[in-house]
């Protein structure tokens, strides 16, 4: 399917352009002096123990928390001008979808489509409804697309979640934990899914302890300690199978140089 606006295939600029950036909460740091560029089509794994400060630079990068210090851009824009959040999709942790309140995957997902709408409405046009049967099929939900979300498996319930998201046909994915919780054949299942957006040029920011079978997909990792970070490298066996971050006082140097224990 093709997740990008008409267009947005030539822009050079970075997806993400963070420099110097500071998280704070109740007077108490949670980021501090990060700096983080994502290219355009590129997959980057943000790693690190809880507490390390993940969950906070995705929320940062997506504008549900402020920055306290530092500079932010996306897509070349700064972060207080950019409007157009339908080229950023999100996936978050969270494993169920409903809320208690009855609805089915095609209108789980059908609720993406409101960021690339003008007008609210209570239809969709052709278009949109050709868009978000595209990401069902691309999720391989289309048997399910009439189900109630919450008759779902787990598994099932994070691809219609993405499905949801690739509805907005954004320029960036940005997933939390997307493993966590899910079974081998749904993973499986994730894994093609996103190797297929890869291949469509899609950048893929993905929050994760869980590397697994999206090894083969993974271009950079970023390593974050005590909300700084620790390492900016490639994918190398020892970060994506030495570092489990299990152990918070365990990171790979700088790239090139051998694992130690920091204070």
């Amino acid at each position: 399917m093709n997740t990008k606006p008409p267009g947005a295939a030539t822009s050079t600029a970075a997806a993400v352009r963070l420099r110097g950036g500071a998280v704070s909460y109740a007077g108490q740091r949670a980021l501090s002096d990060v700096d983080l560029d994502v290219a355009p089509g590129e997959v980057v794994a943000l790693l690190g123990p809880n507490g390390s400060g993940k969950s906070t630079l995705v929320r940062a990068i997506l504008g549900l928390v402020p920055l306290s210090a530092g500079t932010l851009e996306l897509f070349g824009t700064p972060a207080h001008r950019f409007h157009d959040r339908a080229r950023i999709g999100y996936v978050p942790q969270r494993h169920t979808v409903g809320g208690g309140v009855p609805a089915t995957v095609q209108e789980v997902v059908s609720s993406g489509r409101l960021a690339r709408r003008r007008l609210i409405t209570p239809w969709l046009r052709p278009a949109d409804r050709a868009v978000v049967a595209d990401t069902i099929a691309t999720v391989g939900l289309e048997e399910k697309a009439c189900a109630q979300i919450s008759t779902l498996s787990g598994g099932q319930q994070r691809r219609a979640l993405i499905a949801r998201a690739l509805a907005g046909e954004p320029d960036m994915l940005v997933m939390d934990e997307p493993l966590a919780g899910v079974d081998l054949a749904n993973q499986e299942i994730l894994t093609r899914t996103l190797t297929g957006l890869v291949e469509a040029g899609t950048t893929l920011l993905i929050v994760t302890h869980e590397i697994g079978p999206l090894a083969d997909l993974i271009g950079r990792t970023v390593v974050l300690h005590h909300g700084r970070v620790g390492y900016d490298g490639p994918p190398t066996d020892e970060v994506l199978n030495g570092f489990a971050g299990t152990d918070p006082h365990f990171l790979p140097a700088s790239p090139g140089e051998p694992f130690g224990f920091v204070d």
